[in-house]
């Protein structure tokens, strides 16, 4: 495997610590399971902190915890002081991880609802679209980097409106050695550990993070009862964004031990979208940082976007 996220090479600590009662030297480590220094560098910074942070998480309580940013929708020309604010927020509180849930960006240069409209899309620019979304995410996670031994994991998740640059390249393939989303917002030197496809999720303490679970004709669960859609999709955990509204559900199976908790998590922007404006939405706009006290079972504390600005 090229790249390893935090986790995962956490677990290979605790596999060699349980298999050999110690913890292994780099030497051993490129023995058991040919990793090299490299992940370990630029996930946890060095060998030590990595070694550091396993010993932490052996001796916790056994929980860890996730910052969850649903859609941002960052575009050209926002007041960006959200991300400050957000930014803060992760360095005093210092969780595990933090996870974006999809639509960083708005991508509206892109956009195929306007792209005949030449007076809605005279001045949009991509270049523009990707400076504003990199210095969002340089503003949220600035202040963590400051300090010591603090090298928390960074789960990008695309969503729809990200995926707006794969459905034009489609048109335009002679781009594509020249636009690539990830190397365009800078996602591996600001630090994201993992980047996540729109449609797909990843799986963290049991819990699968996505944009927006698929209904059977690949198409995002929708509605006025979107969360009982996306509740029967899944067997597992689900945290999403994409309806930008805050719900949650309960589920519990036949043969199962355990609930199932799905929650679609709000928005993370203050401004009202073009296509929206005028309309009614019940907008949830915030973020929520998760407690993860079993697998497939967490706690959720809810910040209000009003109240993050209010705190710091």
């Amino acid at each position: 495997m090229s790249s390893y996220t935090k986790e995962q090479l956490l677990e290979l600590l605790g596999q060699f610590e349980e298999r050999h009662d110690k913890m292994p030297t780099r030497r051993e480590m490129r023995a058991e399971f040919g990793v090299t220094e490299d992940p370990f560098m630029r996930v946890f910074g060095g060998w030590s902190a990595a070694k550091e942070e396993y010993l932490g998480k052996k001796s916790d309580k056994g929980w860890s915890t996730s910052l969850v940013i649903p859609d941002a929708h960052v575009g050209p020309g926002q007041d960006l002081t959200r991300f400050e604010k957000a930014g803060q927020l992760m360095a005093e509180r210092r969780p595990d991880r933090v996870i974006t849930l999809g639509d960083w960006v708005s991508l509206e240069s892109l956009s195929n609802w306007d792209l005949t409209k030449s007076g809605v899309m005279e001045g949009r620019r991509y270049k523009e679209d990707m400076e504003a979304g990199k210095e969002a995410l340089r503003l949220l996670l600035e202040p963590s980097k400051k300090i010591a031994g603090y090298r928390p994991e960074v789960v990008f998740i695309k969503g729809n409106h990200c995926s707006r640059l794969d459905r034009y390249l489609e048109t335009k393939p002679e781009l594509k050695e020249h636009l690539d989303l990830v190397k365009d917002l800078g996602l591996p030197e600001l630090g994201v550990t993992s980047v996540v496809e729109y449609r797909e999720n990843i799986e963290i303490e049991g819990v699968l993070f996505t944009h927006a679970p698929q209904n059977a004709a690949n198409q995002p669960v929708t509605g006025k009862y979107a969360i009982h859609r996306a509740a029967e999709q899944t067997a597992k955990s689900v945290v999403y964004g994409h309806s930008h509204r805050r719900e949650s559900v309960n589920y519990y199976r036949h043969g199962s031990d355990t609930i199932t908790q799905i929650s679609m998590l709000g928005a993370f922007f203050s401004h009202v979208d073009a296509y929206a404006y005028g309309g009614l939405n019940a907008y949830w706009r915030g973020l929520a940082i998760l407690t993860h006290w079993a697998p497939g079972r967490y706690d959720v504390e809810e910040i209000a976007l009003e109240r993050l600005l209010q705190m710091y």
